[in-house]
């Protein structure tokens, strides 16, 4: 079953049958009981948490496709008995690659100091009373309180709710807020739309309202988007790189047709 239709399943039941269903109370869990379930479920982090180290960005820096052609054109040197000429491209190969890996290596520390600082709070009802903890710490069946400002922290079914007014522009790319009702449940909307669902990475704008946390990180419908885009490999190129790729392209052409009348 896709997540969508799971959530459609999880709107139209009544919310005595989502707290059983998640092992909860309206006045939250308790410290163990959050204990055990961050073991069993993990923190509520939807990034890719791998490790990468400085051979990986030495190994990737070699893969532009500039790179590989000068490369091919110092082996052709080579072959071609022009040793000096190939030893002069392979130092201009060296320097390329190494100009790339000091800004791709730099820019990664850069991110990763930034995401060590930047941490996101959510207000959770624990041991019958409201605390603020941290967005990875939230486990399924948690009870979460939102208010105007307050980042949804997980995927989330709603239980009470007044007024609420939600940005979905993250799934959405509009900038109008959507009512989320906690005393309607799906009928044929997409996932976005079904009113008593709240999805990871959407905001508070207006209103309150009261919901039990149905999935944590790479199992809520952004972490599914996430690892589909991760499986499909689909790496959104901007102008530049396009204009560049072209331009390689032509190099290659190019290179093939010199390369066969040199020998």
């Amino acid at each position: 079953m896709n997540t969508e239709q799971s959530y459609k399943d999880l709107s139209i039941k009544s919310n005595e049958e989502i707290l059983d269903l998640y092992m909860t109370k309206t006045d939250g869990l308790t410290n163990k009981e959050a204990e055990a379930r961050i073991e069993d479920f993990g923190e509520n982090i939807v990034t890719d948490t791998k490790k990468k180290g400085v051979l990986y960005f030495i190994l990737n820096s070699f893969k532009d496709k500039f790179i590989l052609i000068l490369i091919v054109l110092a082996v052709v040197d080579y072959l071609t008995n022009d040793k000096i000429g190939a030893f002069i491209i392979l130092g201009i190969t060296v320097i390329s690659a190494l100009i790339r890996f000091v800004q791709d290596y730099s820019t990664h520390l850069f991110n990763e100091k930034l995401k060590s600082e930047l941490k996101i709070y959510t207000d959770v009802l624990r041991n019958k009373k409201q605390v603020e903890l941290r967005q990875e710490l939230v486990v399924p069946g948690d009870i979460i309180t939102l208010s105007a400002g307050s980042v949804v922290p997980a995927d989330m079914y709603l239980l009470e709710s007044k007024d609420l007014f939600i940005n979905q522009s993250s799934f959405t790319g509009e900038t109008v807020s959507v009512e989320k009702n906690a005393y309607k449940h799906a009928t044929d909307e997409d996932i976005v739309e079904i009113p008593n669902i709240c999805l990871m990475g959407t905001s508070v704008v207006s209103g309150n309202g009261l919901g039990v946390v149905i999935k944590t990180g790479m199992d809520t419908f952004i972490g599914e988007m996430s690892k589909t885009k991760s499986t499909n490999n689909n790496v959104v190129l901007t102008p530049f790189d396009e204009g560049m790729n072209k331009i390689t392209s032509l190099l290659i052409k190019y290179m093939v047709a010199i390369s066969i009348l040199v020998f």
